[in-house]
Formats: structure tokens, sequence, C-alpha cells
């Protein structure tokens, strides 16, 4: 699950392996944000969004041609910024030590528990259908997380991966 993948054999672009390289150098030099780091950018990234709620409607609607402001807006806006309130939300609960049960006829007086720890970078590639909804959501997660990320839209989308 967790076995370690040697990047190298595998064919990936010049942009793609020079912002993982980024992200990956991101990461080592901080391999674990504080509560309050994580708190404040998913507060980040929600003021990002409410900043350029506008832009990021006429950004999809252009990519497609037509899209309605409703549609946009309820299938994808109001969407990523529920998952992002409700990530900040469980945030502290998620980051919490979680106990474990250990047989007493195997291990006695033994104690167990899970930690959660961020291990790594994590690539997002974008589908072209709801592109706010599935790049954010996930972002919101990573971002929670604490994983270094990066994110790639189709190339048939124009305007909405600028944000």
């Amino acid at each position: 699950m967790n076995v370690p993948v040697n990047f190298r054999s595998i064919a990936i672009a010049t942009e793609f392996q020079s912002c993982f390289d980024k992200q990956r150098a991101a990461y080592l030099a901080a391999p674990e944000p504080s509560y309050a780091q994580r708190k404040a950018d998913l507060k980040a990234l929600a003021q990002l969004l409410k900043d350029n709620k506008d832009e990021l409607v006429a950004a999809i609607n252009a990519d497609y041609g037509y899209r309605s402001e409703f549609e946009t807006l309820f299938a994808e806006y109001f969407v990523v910024l529920e998952t992002i309130a409700d990530a900040a939300k469980n945030l502290k609960k998620w980051m919490k030590p979680q106990r474990r049960h250990v047989d007493f006829m195997t291990y006695p007086l033994a104690r167990n528990r899970v930690i959660p720890q961020p291990l790594g970078v994590v690539g997002v590639i974008v589908p072209w259908n709801f592109p706010l909804n599935l790049s954010f959501c996930p972002l919101a997660a990573i971002l929670a997380a604490a994983i270094g990320r990066w994110s790639r839209c189709r190339k048939t989308q124009r305007r909405s991966p600028r944000f």
C-alpha cells in the first residue's frame, strides 16, 4: 500500500516532474504542519474562492461555451465551500491519535494507537466536467492531511485552470 515508487522509471512530462520535485522539497522542509497552519491553509483556500467567485464562474462559463451560473454555483462552488468548512470543523478530530485494540492474551498490558501523519506528495488530475468541484474538494482534504499537492487540469480548459 505505501510502497515507494521509483518515479524515475516512469515516463513523466518534465513540467510534472519539476512541479513534483518542488512539492517534494517543500514537504521535506516542513513534513508535519501544525493544526494552526492547516486551519490557516483551509481558511486561505476558502477566502481565495470567495474573493474570486465571479471570475471563477465566468471562466467556467467561457470554457463550456455557456453554462448556467446557477449550475456552477450550486453544483460546484457551494459544494467546495461546504467541503472546506467540514474539513476545518473536523480537523482536530482527524489529527488526534486513535486507540486500537490489542489482544490481551498475545500482548499483555500493551497499548496500541494510530497517529495520523502526512505521507508525502500527491497529484490531482482534474477531469473536464466539474473543474472547480473536482479540483478544490480533493485539495481541501489534501490541505487538512498536510500532504504536498499539485493540480493539473485538462488542456481543453483554457480559462479555469488559471485559478
